[in-house]
């Protein structure tokens, strides 16, 4: 009687926290901020360490961040390349400092960021005698432990990875996340009153501080052009498992076919055994199952020497492959593709698993979600954007405490382009107009003066940049933050009204520019604006 009582009493609390996230999102939820952010590193190795450097760097990146070094660590970790500690290590050197940290910070921390050089996988050990747990499993990785940093205080819990399966309204276990799915900027008071509220995490991690630093500097500003950026999903038909493909259409999912990208169909979906490696423009998702495409001809290192890509700032990859963030030491080798090979060929951000994570729906990190959350919103107007990189990557994860791991600028929001911005700036200038005028009359993408989406670069591309001449948005922001919203056609960017006349010294050299250009549209060739 005890225990259903108990039982009773967990599915009211359950429920009272579902109601309490619906109402938190459906008003205006704070956004997080830089100084909801903290970033751990290694302390053992010093400021030449790698983790400092990057800390370092990123602090400069975004400034408001609060920056903690951990000590101890050195000396436990193992396995092949350093990268793990038991779970009895996390539990009594860096749990206790993790916390100390944040009790010491009088913002509310909200994003714990681990840099290169810290543990990357926890190992909870085979299942101990009298343990009752329907679900044992001996990984998890380091971020997804901090995720439940404050609850999860002994080896039991740690292993203890039982969910139920395919139905998270009603599971209010410790491994339950009970951010996922729920479709609204995360709210860290009253997240989980059963189990303890819960925090987001991601790493900063490559091959070199170099790497981790290139990947940092393409997240700080990123715009989806809705025709001019792809989302690549390479699915396999023998494969039951992703969120690739719509149950009703038999198309891409949602979260693929975006209200940015619906008019354009912006997306490469392909459901056969060949492998997707091409894209007819700049790369900004990628989503396959890798080296697991059944017969699909991915092979060993192919993210280098098989996808040719070009890939956008804020690039992000996601694949159905079990060991895809097993190791950042740039010696290892193995047959499957790893985020830091991603992040080697130009990408922003990842999501990948430390050990095996029995793939399945409930298991790996649902990319139709992950996408949804990430572009910006219907109705967006320039500089608007999704959610943060590390709130859609958990609000798409089903499991905490487990072997998913979120690799990137927990920061990053990928934002509404405005249109005329061909140099991706976050303002329409002299530089667009240049660019503008040396492909003029030609065939061109966004880059070549293209605003319009019509492949050619012409009078109609111009009149879009004079809509929005001298405008420009704020990077980061979670709302529109342009300085004069544009009357554009959100979608293609097409003056929806009368054309306003910008200011008389602006709007002079942009008539006359027009005038220049009309005159001589005959000509081929035009010299590059000084």
């Amino acid at each position: 009687m005890f225990t259903r009582f108990t039982h009773r009493i967990k599915l009211f609390l359950h429920l009272a926290t579902v109601l309490f996230l619906w109402l938190a999102q459906s008003t205006v939820a704070p956004a997080i901020e830089e100084e909801n952010v903290l970033v751990l590193y290694n302390a053992d190795e010093g400021a030449q360490g790698d983790g400092f450097q990057i800390a370092s760097y990123y602090a400069q990146a975004r400034p408001g961040v609060n920056v903690v070094g951990l000590t101890g660590i050195s000396s436990i970790l193992s396995g092949s390349y350093n990268e793990q500690v038991s779970a009895a290590d996390y539990l009594s050197v860096i749990r206790p400092q993790v916390l100390s940290a944040i009790a010491g910070i009088s913002d509310e921390i909200n994003v714990i960021v681990t840099t290169k050089g810290l543990p990357l996988k926890i190992d909870a050990g085979s299942q101990p005698a009298g343990n009752a747990s329907l679900n044992w499993r001996r990984w998890s990785s380091f971020e997804s432990e901090l995720t439940r940093v404050d609850s999860i205080d002994s080896i039991d819990e740690m292993g203890n990875q039982f969910i139920l399966a395919g139905l998270p309204q009603f599971d209010f276990s410790l491994p339950s996340n009970p951010y996922y799915n729920t479709g609204g900027p995360f709210v860290r008071a009253g997240s989980d009153p059963v189990n303890g509220d819960i925090r987001l995490a991601s790493r900063l991690d490559g091959y070199s501080v170099q790497s981790v630093n290139a990947a940092i500097d393409r997240a700080q500003q990123v715009f989806v052009v809705p025709f001019g950026q792809y989302v690549v999903a390479d699915d396999d038909p023998t494969a039951g498992v992703d969120q690739m493909v719509d149950d009703i259409t038999g198309g891409p999912g949602p979260g693929l076919v975006s209200v940015l990208d619906s008019a354009s169909q912006a997306y490469v979906y392909e459901n056969t055994n060949t492998a997707t490696t091409t894209a007819p423009g700049p790369v900004i998702g990628y989503v396959s199952h890798g080296t697991n495409d059944g017969g699909g001809g991915l092979e060993a290192d192919y993210i280098e020497n098989q996808l040719q890509f070009e890939l956008a700032d804020g690039a992000v990859f996601l694949t159905h492959e079990s060991f895809n963030a097993l190791s950042f030491d740039a010696s290892h080798s193995q047959t499957q593709g790893l985020v830091a090979d991603w992040l080697e060929i130009g990408g922003t951000a990842g999501l990948g698993h430390v050990q095996e994570p029995y793939n399945g729906p409930d298991n790996v990190t649902n990319e139709d979600l992950l996408f949804q959350m990430l572009l910006p919103p219907d109705g967006a107007s320039p500089g608007d954007s999704g959610l943060t990189f590390v709130e859609a990557a958990w609000n798409a994860t089903r499991q905490l405490s487990y072997v998913n791991t979120v690799v990137g600028d927990p920061l990053m929001r990928w934002q509404a382009w405005l249109p005329g911005d061909a140099n991706l700036d976050g303002s329409v200038n002299l530089d667009d107009l240049a660019i503008l005028q040396v492909n003029w009359l030609g065939p061109g993408s966004f880059r070549e003066g293209d605003f319009n989406g019509d492949g050619n670069v012409n009078l109609d591309d111009l009149a879009v940049l004079q809509v929005n001449w001298l405008q420009s948005v704020n990077s980061g922001t979670a709302s529109s933050s342009i300085t004069s919203p544009p009357t554009v056609d959100p979608v293609t960017g097409f003056p929806t009204s009368t054309v306003s006349v910008p200011e008389p010294s602006t709007g002079f050299q942009v008539m006359s520019l027009l005038l220049y250009l009309t005159l001589r549209r005959s000509q081929g060739k035009f010299h590059k604006i000084a």
